[in-house]
């Protein structure tokens, strides 16, 4: 909305937006007479334009030497001048006669510019001097930045940047913005024009606390120009606070990934309606080739209420880094879109029935949280490999069973280990290690997914050492869904909660579920494919409290009846489905179907919930399916079960999609299972 600082583009100094509108004619006859008295005995030259005077090369301006006019708009003109004793080049600005005139305007933007002088940061423009009340031009004297804006970038990369060179741009702006906002300013006009790149390299960002100087001044018709980055509350003339600038970060953000603003019409008006009252656009519905959990970043910044944005720059920046981060995880393009819905289970990560010929009588017993060291995780490996023969040499069935009954339990441990050791490696950055970080994720991994993990690594190491994010996780929750007979290939379920924390800002936690296949080799378990559509994120330090550890090897017995986890996997999918999935033309019998599968305490603590749910259904008319993959068994005694489960539940009317993993605690009543609580979702 307001001049931009000097910047130059491609061929040499460029003009750059000097803001939306038609200013008002050019000085008049008293401000030129006055500026004649002010400089008298100095040669000054102007030209009469449409916008006003226009200084030419070699007047002598507020001391400052004009040695070319850099750009020239409604709002004033930008020039290259020199300072005759600080022996610096400046970007001069003088502000158009229309504002200059205006006592209240000339009042406010001494203020603001006055707070914008008192900003310190390698991220912001410097302002060095201002006018004075006796001066009858309003000027400022700032930072000369030598290189182009992002609007140029944006110019020679239409359908969007490269991912790692966005995020790292948005970084420093939020950084920028952040300390801004730390000092007590508002920009209130943050767009690709305003911010500078020097030299290709570090990203600068400039008029702070004029844009709201000058929006005070001028009418909806002179800031079309950047209407596409305003935050909806300004347009209803509502209280301001930082979210503004949050909510125009991710319109820029938006336009740094994809070459178009979030509301592209030509039509002011349509442009105000869609930022009161339209959602955002999906991102990656735009830019196929964006990580899907973009989408909801895009969402949460663009948020119409302010509560529901992100509550700084800092954290918007953090989750689109950890957007990307996430999405390198996934081991094929395919993986980088959350699953479509599928049938309902029992599918291919249930437990099979018993075999008849009584070969895999052995269990699946799963680990849940605590951590096993490398070193152990390579022995049960190394162990697998060694006693293969000796079981299959054995002369006595009983020993040959127990042997194999030894083995899938080593097997499934160290699986499990695997999944937890490779959930946590992917989870922790170190931006002033990233070769070291890079290292760790190529050692946990193989297949496919390090395959193209190798073609993203760099990309990465860029994207993370930009964003100057550390990040540290730990293993919530894991189970193993499901174990092949040869013992080399596995399934398992994670909660993985992250905390990135920041060069400056908050730090932010994030829970992250995913699904892990693994596979076995000579340096233990890895994975080759790793899905995480279930990301929480919020700006708290309150960690969750990793589960218990059950006992591994073959000590929990209960965990080897295959029969037996067969059936609590199956009633905990029956259950959740009948809790997750209706029918709106079959809602009546929503309530009777929830207490076919719970016990008579968790129904009555459901109460509320359903009735909630039959009211909405039958004012919505909305149906759902549910689809529980893929179930993992963390605790089995004789009554008592605990699943860690997957779950996706796409919705219409509206038609939505939402991920999660819950807990499911069951328990075994008159020889069936009953869901008896639901302590977690994540």
């Amino acid at each position: 909305m307001s001049m931009n600082s000097a910047r130059a583009g491609r061929g040499g100094v460029g003009a750059g937006n000097m803001g939306g509108g038609q200013g008002g004619g050019g000085l008049d006859s008293v401000r030129i007479a006055a500026m004649r008295r002010r400089h008298a005995g100095c040669r000054i030259r102007w030209v009469v334009t449409g916008v006003g005077v226009v200084l030419q090369a070699g007047t002598v301006f507020a001391e400052f030497t004009v040695e070319r006019l850099i750009g020239v708009g409604g709002m004033g003109a930008v020039y290259l001048a020199r300072h005759p004793r600080m022996e610096r080049r400046v970007a001069l600005k003088v502000v158009n006669d229309g504002i200059a005139a205006d006592p209240k305007a000339r009042t406010a933007f001494d203020r603001e510019v006055a707070l914008a002088a008192g900003l310190d940061h390698p991220n912001i423009v410097a302002v060095y001097d201002r006018s004075g009340p006796d001066d009858p031009a309003l000027w400022l004297s700032m930072q000369y930045i030598e290189g182009g804006d992002v609007n140029a970038l944006l110019a020679s990369a239409p359908g969007g940047l490269p991912l790692a060179q966005a995020i790292g741009l948005i970084t420093d702006a939020a950084r920028a913005l952040d300390y801004a906002h730390a000092q007590g300013l508002l920009h209130r006009d943050v767009k690709p024009a305003n911010l500078l790149i020097e030299r290709g390299e570090r990203l600068l960002l400039t008029d702070f606390g004029i844009a709201r100087t000058l929006d005070d001044t001028r009418t909806i018709s002179a800031v079309a120009a950047t209407l596409a980055y305003v935050a909806p509350e300004r347009f209803a003339n509502l209280p301001s606070d930082q979210r503004v600038d949050v909510y125009s970060l991710g319109c820029t953000l938006f336009e740094l990934l994809t070459g178009r603003t979030p509301f592209p019409f030509t039509d002011q008006a349509a442009v105000i309606a869609a930022h009161m009252t339209a959602p955002p656009p999906v991102i990656s519905e735009i830019r196929r080739d964006l990580p899907p959990g973009l989408n909801a970043v895009i969402a949460t910044a663009l948020a119409k209420n302010p509560n529901e944005r992100y509550r700084t720059c800092g954290d918007l920046a953090v989750a689109a880094y950890q957007a990307v981060i996430t999405a390198q995880w996934s081991a094929a393009p395919a993986m980088m879109s959350a699953p479509p819905p599928g049938p309902l289970p029992p599918g291919p990560f249930m437990a099979p029935p018993p075999n008849p010929a009584g070969r895999g009588k052995v269990g699946r017993r799963l680990l849940i949280a605590g951590g096993i060291a490398v070193p152990v995780v390579a022995a049960a490996a190394a162990g697998i490999v060694a006693l293969k023969p000796f079981a299959r040499q054995s002369d006595s069935a009983a020993d040959s069973d127990a042997e194999s009954t030894r083995l899938r339990a080593d097997a499934r441990d160290a699986a499990l280990a695997g999944a937890r050791k490779a959930a946590t490696v992917m989870g922790t950055t170190n931006a002033d290690d990233m070769d070291g970080t890079i290292a760790a994720m190529k050692s946990v991994l193989t297949g496919s997914m390090l395959e193209q993990f190798n073609t993203s690594a760099e990309e990465l190491k860029q994207i993370a050492a930009t964003a100057g994010v550390h990040s540290s996780s730990t293993v919530l929750c894991a189970a193993l869904a499901s174990l092949d007979d040869g013992l080399q290939h596995a399934t398992a379920v994670v909660v993985l909660e992250s905390t990135h924390t920041p060069r400056t800002g908050a730090a932010t936690i994030d829970s992250i579920a995913m699904r892990m296949e693994l596979t076995h080799t000579p340096d233990g378990w890895k994975a080759n494919s790793i899905t995480a559509p279930s990301t929480t994120s919020n700006t708290t330090t309150n960690h969750r409290t990793a589960a218990p550890t059950p006992p591994t090897g073959t000590s929990n017995a209960a965990f080897l009846d295959t029969a037996a986890t067969a059936a609590v996997k199956s009633a905990g999918v029956a259950a959740l489905t009948a809790l997750l999935q209706h029918r709106a033309a079959d809602i009546d019998n929503f309530a009777a179907g929830v207490r076919a599968v719970t016990t008579a305490d968790a129904y009555r603590k459901l109460t509320t919930t359903i009735d909630t749910v039959v009211t909405a259904v039958r004012t919505s008319h909305q149906d759902t399916t549910a689809k529980i993959d893929p179930v993992g068994l963390t605790r089995l005694t004789a009554d008592r079960a605990e699943l860690l489960c997957g779950v996706e539940v796409t919705a219409t009317n509206p038609s939505t999609t939402q991920y999660s993993s819950v807990t499911v605690q069951m328990q075994k009543l008159s020889g069936h299972w009953l869901l008896s609580d639901l302590p977690n979702t994540y």
